[in-house]
Formats: C-alpha cells, structure tokens, sequence
C-alpha cells in the first residue's frame, strides 16, 4: 500500500513544481555552494516531518473510522466527490482554499514563512520545510485520506512519509535545477494530476485486489482483537 503514497507523491509532485517552487528557490545560500546543497536538502527533509505529523492526526481519525466500518466507503466517497467537483469546478479549485479556517491557516504560515527566511540558522531549511507540510493542499489532503486507510496508527504516518518521498525526485530537481524544470513542464498534464488521483482513490476503496493500487482490505484482521475482548471468557 505504500507504493501507492508514493505514487500519489510522484504525480502529485508535477504540481508541486508549480505551486512550491518558489519557496525553495527562495532559500538562502549561494548558488551550488555548500550551504545551497545542505540547506535545500533540510528543506525536503523538514518536509518529511510535517507530512509525518499529519499522519499522526491522519491515524486518530482512521482509528476511528475502522471502528465504525466506514473506511472503504469513506474513501470510495472522497474519490468520487472530489471527481465531481473536478468536473464541475475544475482543477483549480482544491489549490485554492476558500474555507475561513484554511485561509487564516495560510495567513499564519506566509507569516512564519517571512519571519524563518530572515533567520541565520544552519537549519533554517529544515523549519521552511516543516512549514511547507502544513501548507494548504489538496493533494497533500490526497494523501491524508489514503494515510487514514491504513491499518494500524504507525502505517499511517509511514504513508505520509511515504508519500513525501514519492515528491522527492521532483522537488529535489525544483532546489537545484529550479528555472530549467519549471521551464520544461506541460501546464495541460498538470491539470490531469487531481482526475488520476481521484481515480487512484476510488480503485483503492472498491477492493478489487489489484496489487498496489486496489489490495485487499484486511478487515478481519482488524476485528479480531474487538471479537477477543467480548468473547466468552468460559
């Protein structure tokens, strides 16, 4: 199940080049010197950690969800309504946050985000990354809602992690190649990212077992501790 975090990273990561680009060029040090290497290397690094702790909140809430035997629906109904609204809205609009506490939330870390550029730190990357993680996204909210479908609490923010690393390959060439990748990318394929997301969403809840993009739910695996605590003690 992992693969497919890192799938979702990996296609999901064509438009973080567009949307994230800017703050890491905007990380201190000169060109190709040591502290541009180290810093930009924190950067993905702090990224890691701020997806890692969403998966922690990601695995309280998927808890519960197994509990209540909503998980498969839930995520075959995410899928499904976030195709919807693409169709209906288009592709833009779960990059632009219009829900009031999303916005105060992007307010506050553009602030953070101003305040951390202005540090002399060696880890100044490291805290712009960890930020970053926290940044309004609907692809990172993609991956929340793959991360709450996991089996246990630590696969869930191993998912998230998961799925930082599947950004990596793009993000990485974006730090140090930025102008040139941003040149060469395809606007149009852009724009399909979120529609084969949302398909990789409804696949994955359907059960079919397809390896890696649909496996097998393991529910009886789940229950079984409920069933051993209600069961007859004679």
């Amino acid at each position: 199940m992992y693969l497919s975090a890192i799938l979702i990273g990996l296609v999901g990561s064509l438009h973080c080049v567009a949307m994230c680009s800017s703050i890491t060029l905007l990380i201190g040090g000169q060109q190709r010197s040591k502290k541009y290497v180290v810093q930009r290397l924190l950067y993905n690094v702090g990224r890691l950690i701020g997806y890692g702790t969403l998966g922690v909140l990601a695995g309280l809430f998927g808890r519960v969800a197994w509990f209540f035997g909503i998980q498969q629906w839930f995520t075959i109904g995410f899928g499904v309504v976030l195709l919807i609204g693409l169709i209906v809205y288009g592709s833009k609009s779960i990059h632009n946050p219009t829900w009031k506490p999303l916005l105060r939330m992007t307010t506050w870390l553009k602030r953070s985000f101003s305040k951390v550029y202005q540090w002399e730190s060696s880890f100044k990357g490291f805290f712009i990354g960890v930020l970053n993680g926290f940044l309004p996204c609907g692809l990172v909210y993609m991956a929340l809602i793959g991360s709450m479908g996991m089996t246990s609490f630590t696969s869930s923010i191993v998912y998230m992690i998961a799925f930082g690393l599947g950004t990596w390959p793009m993000m990485l060439s974006v730090s140090f190649f930025g102008g040139w990748v941003k040149s060469k990318m395809n606007l149009k394929t852009l724009k399909i990212v979120p529609y084969v997301i949302a398909l990789l969403f409804i696949l994955r809840g359907l059960d079919l077992g397809i390896p890696y993009l649909s496996p097998k739910l393991n529910l009886a695996n789940e229950e079984q501790p409920i069933s051993t605590c209600i069961a007859d003690p004679q």
